[in-house]
């Protein structure tokens, strides 16, 4: 079984942002399928950026949607591949 970790935005955060504002999820991940890669990711990046990101407001980059994974740059080494 492969799981999946991931973070999400339950709701807009109003002043400073606490943990009440993620949901943090684990799920299995199916098998990869033909043409698919899994990345098994070693490195996350947080960057200021992301708190823009978590209001409504329209940025370079849209908003993260209430039920959407949290956007960031990550770096990692390749897990399964299927050709």
């Amino acid at each position: 079984m492969t799981e999946n970790k991931k973070w999400i935005l339950k709701k807009r955060p109003i002043g400073l942002v606490d943990e009440s504002n993620f949901d943090f999820i684990e799920e299995e991940l199916p098998a990869v399928k033909d043409g698919e890669i899994l990345i098994q990711n070693e490195y996350l990046s947080v960057d200021p950026t992301q708190r823009m990101w978590l209001t409504d407001m329209p940025g370079y980059l849209p908003p993260i949607q209430i039920d959407e994974v949290i956007r960031s740059s990550g770096m990692g080494k390749s897990h399964s591949i299927q050709k």
